[in-house]
């Protein structure tokens, strides 16, 4: 019947959501001046969206939206227990972004990315932490090895990293101090995707 073959709004659409450390503005705005340099072949990310990626689940239910939240605590609890040995001092991490880089490589471009260097061990630790918690609650495991990174622009077709861009494969973009770990809603449109926090949590609180 038509009843029957009916599903509810919930069955029809779900949030793509993934999970990162964001970028302090100075930061995002010193990356972001890297786009004066004349690149016809490269779409380049917005500003305001440069982030880490710990973990991208795509379409994820609103249920299980909690369950990242969830989850994300658990591993930022985690991360603070590990850093336990340490001096006292403010909780977060000390990051930098440093470096520009392409992968696959910088003959055959699909991404560039600023490098991240700082607390990278315990970085990878929280992914990792959140890597787990999530697959404990039913979610794939991640396939690829962690290498932080800021994606700061794709290309259009592969093809060589800008000769401009590589004069960067050793400077400084700025340092910040990542105090958490945000749950993102993205939404695809024509016009390129937008970003919703759904959810902030704290690291080392």
């Amino acid at each position: 019947s038509a009843r029957g073959a009916s599903r509810s709004v919930e069955e029809c659409w779900m949030p793509r959501i993934f999970v990162a450390v964001p970028v302090a503005a100075p930061v995002r705005a010193a990356l972001s001046r890297l786009r004066r340099h004349p690149a016809p072949g490269l779409r380049w990310v917005a500003e305001h969206q440069f982030h880490i990626t710990l973990k991208f689940l795509g379409d994820t239910s609103e249920a299980d939206v909690e369950t990242v939240r969830r989850a994300a605590e658990r591993a930022a609890l985690s991360e603070s227990a590990a850093g336990a040995s340490s001096p006292p001092g403010p909780s977060g991490l000390e990051l930098a972004a440093r470096s520009v880089g392409a992968f696959p490589n910088a003959r055959s471009v699909r991404v560039v990315w600023a490098g991240v260097t700082g607390d990278t061990a315990r970085l990878s630790g929280l992914q990792r932490a959140l890597d787990e918690y999530l697959t404990l609650a039913g979610f794939e495991p991640e396939a690829r090895p962690f290498k932080p990174h800021i994606t700061i622009a794709r290309a259009r077709r592969p093809e060589p990293l800008p000769e401009a861009l590589r004069q960067y494969a050793d400077c400084e973009f700025g340092r910040w101090r990542a105090d958490a770990v945000e749950i993102v809603e993205s939404r695809l449109t024509p016009a390129g995707p937008i970003y919703t926090v759904r959810h902030r949590v704290p690291i080392g609180s």
